[in-house]
């Protein structure tokens, strides 16, 4: 691996140190990271990829790893850290520039591509990571409120709104909401 590559890899692994800012809010103790978040997003790539025909697989996969990568720069971005999705959008696009600037160009831009694709739901595979991205919470939301967690529920309905596209998510995200 040549030493961009270890210098990229080493600065966004620090996703596994940065809390989900909005179970930290809601009272979390131990919140999980935003690497645990994607992890759990790729997860259910893989879980739902058979059920889409046509999806490129890849492509899926790198989008679920990808689409919170900026935070290892910016930290998690929740509402009230900006002021509209323009000025969140513009953070997370310095973050990912700084966080690849010494990748090898080729890692570069496939990284790059897949943030833009991410932010602006360009393929069928942005839009379903966008969905799982939401159906992600509100199965964390199901496991914190089985931990004695009270204060879940606007994840669940946050989640259910976000699913709103795929019936099969959405059938989903009501059971967890549901409990």
């Amino acid at each position: 691996m040549d030493p961009g590559t270890v210098e990229f890899v080493r600065r966004a692994l620090a996703l596994k140190d940065t809390p989900r800012k909005g179970w930290t809010r809601a009272g979390v103790a131990r919140p999980e990271s935003v690497a645990d978040h994607a992890w759990g997003v790729g997860l259910l790539a893989i879980a739902v990829a058979d059920a889409r025909p046509g999806l490129d697989r890849t492509r899926l996969l790198e989008l679920a790893l990808v689409h919170d990568l900026a935070e290892a720069v910016t930290g998690d971005l929740v509402p009230g850290d900006y002021a509209d999705r323009a000025e969140k959008l513009a953070r997370e696009r310095d973050a990912m520039e700084s966080l690849v600037e010494w990748a090898p160009l080729p890692l570069r831009r496939r990284l790059l591509d897949r943030f833009e694709e991410y932010a602006t739901s360009a393929s069928e595979e942005a839009r379903l990571v966008h969905e799982l991205d939401k159906l992600e919470m509100a199965f964390q939301a199901d496991r914190y409120r089985s931990q004695g967690v009270r204060d879940v529920d606007a994840f669940l309905e946050s989640a259910e709104r976000g699913v709103a596209s795929s019936p099969a998510l959405r059938a989903v995200a009501e059971r967890l909401r549901r409990g």
